[in-house]
């Protein structure tokens, strides 16, 4: 199944993304007994995603600029992971260099591409 980042389609999006979750932080003070709890908001959203491209070799280039340009984007970005799981108000924070492998098959295209992305779930 295929997935999305943004308006971009991938062949596939590997990865899980989990939503905002509350933040707890545990304390204790001098002379008194047990703990504490400090609820500091939600948070804990980061994620890492493998996304692959097979076509041309034109086109995985294109794919891999289309997405890098996503990155730090002022706008939320909507991800689309494999499993059909829509994510909407994902910061993009880095995008690695663009893996090529050339493919020598008549499958689905000459050139498999493949990106890591990483971000946040922003409220």
């Amino acid at each position: 199944m295929a997935g999305t980042v943004g308006a971009v389609n991938c062949t596939f999006l590997h990865g899980e993304i989990t939503p905002l979750t509350e933040r707890v932080m545990p304390f204790q003070r001098l002379g008194i007994d047990g703990f504490g709890a400090q609820l500091l908001g939600k948070g804990e959203s980061e994620f890492r995603l493998t996304a692959v491209q097979y076509g041309s070799d034109a086109t995985v280039r294109a794919w891999a600029t289309s997405i890098r340009a996503l990155k730090g984007a002022t706008l939320p970005v909507t991800i689309t992971v494999d499993q059909g799981t829509a994510v909407p108000f994902c910061l993009i924070t880095a995008v690695s260099e663009l893996r090529r492998t050339e493919r020598f098959d008549d499958g689905a295209g000459d050139t498999r591409g493949e990106l890591s992305i990483a971000g946040v779930v922003t409220n």
